[in-house]
């Protein structure tokens, strides 16, 4: 297994009783910084984010791991941490040991934390209460840019270390005032203490400025009604493509344009009201500056990511790297033109995910050149037609606080599963429900737009439904198999034949409280073991090691029943849950607390109960015994992976 680590990752540090509105502040720019669940195939971001603090206010969080090559971490500094010792030290030893950190003051006090007073921190109490979380996050994202992605090596950090915003717009009033507007709004804040906003409208300055601050500039085209046939507006915007800068459109039309630039497309767009041109509301002004500083964050990591990817050899080396999906613009980058003749150049064009749709690749195929993402790259056979199981679910919210998971890292991670597979071919084998906003529903939603786009004509994946689920959820059941017909197969397994002894005539589940959970648990072990038999290989991560429906954790009981099957398994534990406590038997050989009876019993309300009356059926429940564990070892995961590289995988984290 190739090692690799990603170019950056962010982790924030607060003690538990932080303020609310500081904690919402800090998912609001995970919202951001990571994927918007909502639109599976918008442009994102996507740089890993962590969080870490302790689950009650008598410990400090566990020891803070970097998985990047480069990590920049927020300490965020209140009274709570300014007074408890064993929290100041905790907070020292992170800003000895890491290189780029960066105090956040919550409240004045913390200006005086030991060790730190010299450095110039986030002054987080002077933002204004009504835009606390933008500003949040608009600090937040010039820290990371200006330490990380802003790769100007002639300025020192400050202000030669700022984003500088060309202003780009016509002088027909409207675009002046907007411009003016924007000019004005950051230097009455203090965001001009990260933002550069540049206003050449209409001068030959344009070229030399860009030049100039080639990798610290972003362009702000306001898009009015004459925008588009202004020549010197169509220059610049061709020129900052060109150069492959960062560009956001603000569109405020008043009736309508002729004719869009061509080269005003394939990038960001905000709309603005005409009504609002001449007084922007702030939060507007706000939402426009934060899109650009965001749009310039995806641009610079996009590029830092693809090539961390050509440096592991993951994508070739020849590859040219586009920060945005490539358009005709781009043609003369991609081709060599020798008098009469045309010719693509041999290197291979990468650009973010996601990727296009046939119609938009077709032009490019029409020329010879080749264009990819790094997921529809090189697809081999390896996956063609495989059936490979996915078990994907979250753990106990201690369990995420531990890790500094939100829940959406485990979502992300099922939906880039799933979407690898379907475009490698491969047979999506899971096993959901139909919980709205569940994980079936978001690898659903992936699945269908990667489906459009690659032109499948058959379901890639085949979803499993234990009785009695689809007969208390009929109606759903019907919806969701009408809804999804192109892409996947609803599996209803039927229950075991030993159940139906305590089954009606009417398929009604009888009120026994054990009967019923019994009647559950063998539903499930019978869906499981079905969907797993037809598995070529599973990945599982994450779980419940408590309040589950089944006779043991689900993902225990698929493991065991995996490994008894042959079937190769890969198993991550990096994300928590019960994967996490399998990972530790493979590593240390010693069943975990949770792994215990007593702790099963203990945390699970009438689980004793429960396995007396597996008993009273003449049926063996249970035990968590060394027995019962001793196969769960390296060499029967049957994954072609050695030692050393299960380990890794067992301890990977996104």
């Amino acid at each position: 297994m190739k090692e690799y680590k990603q170019p950056i990752s962010v982790y924030f540090v607060y003690h538990p009783n932080t303020a609310n509105i500081v904690k919402e502040s800090v998912k609001y720019c995970y919202q951001y910084l990571q994927r918007d669940y909502k639109y599976p195939f918008s442009r994102f971001i996507n740089i890993p984010l962590f969080y870490k603090t302790s689950l009650d206010n008598n410990s400090v969080p566990t020891k803070l791991e970097t998985f990047s090559q480069k990590t920049i971490i927020f300490l965020l500094i209140d009274d709570y941490i300014i007074a408890d010792d064993n929290w100041s030290d905790y907070y020292n030893d992170i800003f000895d040991k890491n290189d780029c950190v960066i105090p956040i003051a919550l409240n004045k006090n913390a200006l005086n934390f030991k060790n730190l007073s010299e450095y110039n921190f986030i002054r987080a109490f002077d933002f204004e209460t009504k835009f606390y979380k933008e500003n949040f996050l608009l600090n937040i994202t010039n820290e990371i840019y200006r330490w990380v992605l802003n790769k100007m090596k002639s300025c020192e950090f400050g202000k030669d270390k700022s984003l500088r915003i060309f202003l780009s717009h016509t002088k027909d009033g409207v675009g002046e005032k907007i411009a003016e507007q924007l000019e004005d709004f950051i230097n009455r804040t203090n965001l001009n203490k990260f933002f550069d906003a540049k206003d050449i409208a209409i001068n030959y300055r344009f070229k030399e400025e860009i030049e100039k601050y080639e990798e610290t500039s972003a362009i702000l085209a306001i898009n009015t009604d004459y925008y588009s046939s202004r020549y010197w507006c169509q220059k610049k915007v061709l020129y900052a493509k060109t150069n492959e800068r960062p560009i956001v459109v603000l569109d405020c039309l008043n009736h309508y344009e002729d004719r869009r630039f061509p080269h005003a497309s394939n990038i960001s767009t905000l709309h603005l009201k005409f009504e609002y041109a001449h007084k922007i509301p702030k939060s507007i002004l706000y939402e426009i500056i934060l899109s650009i500083l965001l749009e310039t964050l995806r641009f610079n990591y996009a590029h830092e990511l693809l090539n961390s990817y050509k440096k592991a050899n993951f994508i070739p080396q020849n590859a040219i790297i586009f920060s945005r999906p490539p358009e005709f613009s781009d043609i003369k980058k991609m081709v060599k033109f020798d008098k009469k003749t045309i010719s693509p150049q041999k290197a291979t064009i990468f650009y973010p995910e996601p990727q296009l749709y046939d119609i938009e690749k077709d032009f490019f195929d029409c020329l010879g050149i080749k264009i990819n993402t790094p997921i529809n790259y090189n697809i081999k056979s390896n996956f063609n037609g495989l059936n490979i199981g996915i078990s994907i679910s979250n753990p106990e919210k201690d369990d995420l606080t531990q890790i500094g998971h939100y829940d959406t890292h485990l979502e992300q991670l099922s939906k880039d599963f799933a979407r690898f597979l379907i475009a490698h071919n491969a047979n999506l084998i899971y096993g959901g429900d139909l919980r709205e906003g569940g994980f079936t529903e978001f690898i659903f939603n992936e699945a269908k737009i990667l489906h459009d786009k690659i032109k499948y004509k058959v379901p890639h994946i085949m979803n499993y439904l234990a009785y009695p689920i689809y007969i208390n959820a009929s109606e759903t059941v019907l919806k969701w198999k009408a809804a999804n017909k192109n892409i996947a197969k609803m599996i209803e397994v039927p229950p075991p034949d030993d159940i139906s002894d305590i089954l009606n005539n009417n398929d009604k589940i009888i009120s026994n409280f054990f009967e019923n959970k019994y009647l559950n648990s063998k539903c499930f072990t019978q869906m499981r073991d079905l969907m797993i038999q037809n598995c070529d290989a599973r990945i599982v991560a994450g779980g419940k090691c408590k309040g589950y429906q089944g006779i043991m954790p689900g993902i225990l009981e698929e493991v065991l029943i995996a490994i008894e099957k042959g079937k190769p398994l890969y198993i991550l534990g990096g994300f928590g849950g019960i994967a996490s406590e399998i990972c530790n038997i493979l590593q240390k050989n010693i069943v975990p607390t949770k792994l215990t009876k007593e702790w099963q019993i203990l945390n699970n309300a009438n689980y004793a109960q429960f396995l007396d009356y597996i008993e009273s059926k003449n049926e063996k429940s249970p035990d968590y015994s060394d027995e019962m564990f001793s196969k769960i070892k390296i060499s029967n995961l049957r994954n072609g992976l050695s030692k050393e590289d299960n380990i890794k995988l067992f301890n990977y984290r996104m």
